[in-house]
Parts: C-alpha cells; structure tokens; sequence
C-alpha cells in the first residue's frame, strides 16, 4: 500500500516546528528532508526516522522496523499526532548525521 499524498502532506505539518522541512516523492513513496538532511521516510502511510544514536536515546521506546523490504531498520514514530515528540525527534536525528556532501560541479565540453 502506497502512501497518500494526504497523509505524506499531514506529516510535513507535524513535523513543521521541527524546521525547514520538505518531503518530496521517492522512489514511489515519501523522503523527509530537515534542512538539507536526509532524516526519514514515510513508507505505507508511516513515518520512520532514521536510526541514530541520538534518536534512540530520546525516544528509547520507539520500535526498529525497516520502512521497505531491503532496508535498514528506522524508527517507527507510531504516534504522529504527538507533533511537538515527532519535531523533537527529528531535530535530534538531524544534529546527529553529516552534513550532506557537495555536489561537483559538472564541466561543460
């Protein structure tokens, strides 16, 4: 079962206190980006935020699951309308991964 556009929209809100979120379509489902970071997904209408130290550390509770078959466990934020844990989550998770490298630039022939 695919996504909605309704419910990918829905969790952009949620995660709106979080900071310059954007979700964009990916692979047939949803990625979430927080300030240029690639943070989660959203799988089968469910938000999973990528597992790091820092985000199992806030919310040790949340169950691992991997969000599409082949994936690497994430966190399963069950509960979305709990924006102000969601946002938190997320800030968390952020702070805790690389910056995103730079692309090259192309040259022209």
């Amino acid at each position: 079962m695919a996504t909605s556009e309704e419910f990918a929209r829905y969790i952009g809100d949620q995660l709106a206190a979080a900071g310059a979120v954007e979700i964009k379509r990916l692979f047939g489902e949803y990625g979430v980006w927080l300030e240029g970071k690639f943070v989660g997904c959203i799988c089968d209408d469910q938000l999973f935020i990528k597992n790091t130290p820092a985000g199992r550390a806030f919310a040790p509770g949340l169950r691992l699951a991997p969000p599409y078959e082949g994936a690497g466990d994430a966190l399963v934020v069950e509960d979305p309308e709990d924006a102000a844990f969601a946002a938190e989550l997320l800030q968390h998770t952020w702070a805790a991964l690389p910056a995103p490298r730079r692309k090259k630039p192309t040259q022209k022939k």
